[in-house]
């Protein structure tokens, strides 16, 4: 899955031309006209979180509400992020040096709600929704060529939930089962983790498909989430 995102450059732009509306709207009543210079905005070394959770602008006692900047004299994006009243609330970016994206955050009132990333190649990394930050709902991976790597969903406890499909690095394919909150409905996985699914209640051992072993080492870890 290759990927187009913006240039830094020009998300900048739209940054700005957003944030200095939401900013000066309050003087449209006045029929005052202003810019928004980038000095103005501030940068990550201006907010700190206080006790309570709250982003605040150094010496400040107000909750922050407002864009956080950091760009080059080039105006190459470096970092952006926006609060609302303390708490991230929309997107938080972050860039790789030559100005690509390297991920991207949604947050909604602080609880991140999903999560994606890129290869230096701007190659889509992982793309996953979140509740309260944690995984939750459709989740996808990728290697650095293109190919697929993990796709699935998760739901509560970060059980999976529907088909799974993983590969390895040299394209092996080692899952490709449905599952039901968690325990192994039906096809394929890896011979090596039956043992654990059935020490961990999530396949019975009349349905597995590989054979027994004479006997099973006892506290095996459970089944890892995807990568």
């Amino acid at each position: 899955m290759k990927t187009r995102p913006f240039s830094s450059s020009a998300v900048l732009w739209m940054i700005l031309v957003l944030a200095g509306s939401m900013l000066f709207s309050c003087d449209r009543g006045a029929n005052k006209e202003k810019k928004a210079p980038l000095k103005q905005f501030p940068t990550p070394k201006r907010v700190q979180a206080g006790a309570d959770g709250l982003v605040r602008l150094n010496g400040q006692t107000e909750p922050y509400t407002g864009p956080v900047i950091l760009s080059d004299e080039a105006l190459h994006l470096r970092y952006f992020a926006y609060y609302h009243q303390g708490k991230l609330h929309g997107p938080e970016i972050r860039y790789y040096e030559d100005g690509t994206m390297r991920k991207l955050f949604d947050f909604e009132h602080g609880e991140k709600v999903r999560h994606r990333e890129w290869f230096p190649n701007a190659q889509a990394k992982t793309d996953a929704m979140m509740v309260d930050g944690v995984a939750y709902g459709p989740h996808r991976t990728w290697f650095e060529d293109g190919r697929p790597r993990w796709t699935g969903t998760f739901v509560e406890d970060l059980l999976w939930q529907g088909r799974i499909v993983d590969y390895s690095e040299d394209g092996k394919l080692m899952w490709d089962a449905i599952f039901d909150k968690g325990r192994y409905l039906s096809g394929t996985y890896p011979e090596a983790e039956q043992e654990n699914l059935i020490a961990n209640g999530l396949l019975k051992p009349e349905n597995a498909v590989y054979p027994r072993k004479p006997s099973s080492p006892e506290g095996l870890p459970p089944v890892k989430p995807a990568p």
